[in-house]
């Protein structure tokens, strides 16, 4: 008496064991039992290794898409880093204004004070004119205090050589217009420049970026695609096999169990293989949990 089953991809092979026989002639089935337990042991460990190898992918993927993520994170710190860079900038842009201010208020001072000294000199010539009037009227008047004319004579020289060396030492107001002028002409083209600097190094360094972040995220949203298709490829082949494997596991169960109710139903007539019919019977309970 020989154990056989159906073929199938897990099915249970068939004893080619030579029957072995008791004192009564019996045969014995222990060993086709023996070698069914060894297969299905042996397909549970197929399982968990299928197991492990997709829990080895997933966590590989896990790892692509981190660095991903820590490849997206550098480029958004590069890019607040230029903001702040760019915000440097406009703080210089800002101080640069701030002195253009301060020279404005200089040249309103210094236009300020033109024009008082344009005053004085108003007053001195003003002055003289009143001087000039005074000697003549002396020396119409006084014709024989000539030594009293000199000396007015000598002080209306004194007075306007001092007035010559004021005019020659002395600054014009259009010559302190004019340096006023250059003066805020360069500062202005300097500010258009450095202005027009921190323009072009803005607009470069955001296109920059955004390019980027833009090759960065279709990377990422590319990547993560590919990792979720490929995972769920998996999970779909991972739930066929397990499928699979359970419809096997249930018909080598059932397939036992028709072989235990057989082998109980004869245990009546063959008393001497009821041992050996409670040992198959433990076995398919083991399989069976």
């Amino acid at each position: 008496m020989s154990c056989s089953s159906p073929q199938g991809r897990n099915n249970i092979p068939k004893c080619s064991a030579p029957s072995m026989k008791t004192k009564s002639g019996i045969p014995r089935c222990t060993d086709c039992v023996q070698e069914q337990t060894t297969s299905a042991f042996t397909t549970d460990m197929d399982v968990f290794s299928e197991n492990q190898l997709l829990g080895r992918l997933v966590q590989e993927m896990q790892a692509k898409l981190s660095l991903a993520g820590t490849e997206v994170e550098k480029l958004t710190e590069d890019a607040r880093m230029r903001e702040v860079a760019v915000k440097g900038l406009m703080g210089q842009l800002d101080r640069g204004r701030l002195q253009s201010e301060e020279l404005r208020k200089q040249n309103e001072a210094l236009r300020a004070a033109n024009a008082s000294l344009a005053e004085e000199h108003d007053t001195v010539q003003a002055q003289k004119a009143q001087l000039q009037s005074v000697v003549v009227d002396l020396t119409l008047q006084l014709q024989e205090k000539s030594s009293t004319v000199a000396q007015l004579q000598d002080r209306c020289d004194g007075l306007e050589l001092q007035l010559q060396k004021q005019r020659a030492s002395g600054v014009t107001a259009e010559q302190v217009s004019q340096q006023l002028q250059r003066v805020e002409a360069m500062y202005r083209s300097r500010l258009e420049a450095v202005k027009e600097d921190c323009n072009e190094k803005l607009t470069a360094q955001e296109a920059a970026t955004r390019a980027r972040l833009a090759d960065a995220q279709a990377a990422a949203n590319q990547m993560l695609g590919n990792v979720k298709r490929a995972a769920v490829r998996e999970v779909q082949r991972a739930e066929a096999f397990l499928e699979g494997k359970m419809q096997d596991q249930l018909r080598i169960l059932d397939q036992l169990t028709k072989r235990c109710r057989a082998l109980e139903a004869r245990t009546a007539e063959m008393r001497p293989l009821v041992a050996a019919a409670s040992e198959a019977r433990a076995r398919a309970l083991e399989l069976e949990r």
